[in-house]
């Protein structure tokens, strides 16, 4: 979607309800749990959990924009995204308690300071390979990197040079934002382990083991096996990505864990 076209898409959906709700003195919702979901980094058995925990209608899912898109609105004018997205909190069923989904952090950047703020993290180079074998078997959605992909038939490399897809937490999810900010940031590698903390930080009374795989490509195992073995193509990936590296092994460090450069030589690959 072109920049001028989400400023009328917006318009369009929304209409007035948000403009009259806040004339009336009418507040959003008590939003209280903001939760970026990363591509590929166990967002959606996340969501599950989050569902299970808060009930369906308390969980808003934004994925309603392309974060790759050059023309994402918050890369034109972020002031004008910040004020859309707390506008069209006004809009929401007051029973909204979480927001998730695929979104710049900064997007949010004008909810109260006390709502949390949460994302979970992947190993760069395992996120990447899961993003880009899991486009291959998706339909056309009109992303146009996406697009790209499927159009010029793009080898694991030649997507993973695409500018959009360099460094994509950083350049796509968290760019000016401070990841200070975050109250939590888990591992999707140690899922349960972190699900855990989690669920201690938030005061959750219990919580369901939700897990949804989303991978559908034939012989992704066999793939990942030889991604593993080549090492001039890991070197490359690890140079396009250094940003995002760094990012994860800043945290890894932070909870006294290991950030190797090929994530397949040491853990079992999760999806």
């Amino acid at each position: 979607m072109r920049f001028r076209d989400s400023i009328n898409s917006y318009s369009v959906r929304t209409g007035v309800k948000p403009l009259l709700r806040r004339m009336l003195g009418q507040s959003p919702p008590p939003v209280e749990l903001l939760s970026l979901h990363v591509p590929k980094a166990a967002g959606t058995s996340f969501r599950g959990v989050l569902q299970a925990v808060y009930g369906e209608n308390a969980v808003w899912s934004d994925y309603g924009q392309y974060v790759e898109d050059p023309e994402l609105l918050f890369r034109k004018d972020p002031d004008l995204a910040r004020r859309i997205a707390l506008d069209r909190l006004h809009g929401l069923d007051g029973r909204v308690r979480v927001i998730h989904g695929h979104f710049p952090l900064g997007k949010y950047g004008l909810l109260p300071p006390g709502v949390k703020r949460i994302t979970w993290l992947r190993h760069p180079l395992a996120r990447l390979a899961s993003h880009y074998y899991f486009w291959l078997t998706t339909d056309r959605h009109g992303n146009p990197v996406h697009d790209q992909l499927l159009d010029q038939n793009l080898s694991l490399i030649q997507f993973a040079r695409l500018p959009a897809m360099r460094d994509f937490m950083l350049g796509n999810l968290f760019q000016g934002a401070d990841l200070v900010d975050l109250d939590f940031i888990g591992m999707q590698e140690y899922y349960d382990e972190d699900l855990a903390d989690l669920a201690l930080l938030m005061g959750w009374g219990g919580y369901p083991a939700v897990r949804r795989n989303t991978g559908r490509l034939s012989g992704y195992d066999q793939r990942l096996a030889q991604l593993a073995e080549d090492g001039e193509l890991i070197a490359e990936l690890v140079d396009l990505n250094r940003g995002d590296m760094e990012l994860y092994r800043r945290v890894a460090g932070a909870k006294g864990r290991q950030a190797p450069d090929n994530p397949w030589l040491t853990a079992p690959e999760r999806r």
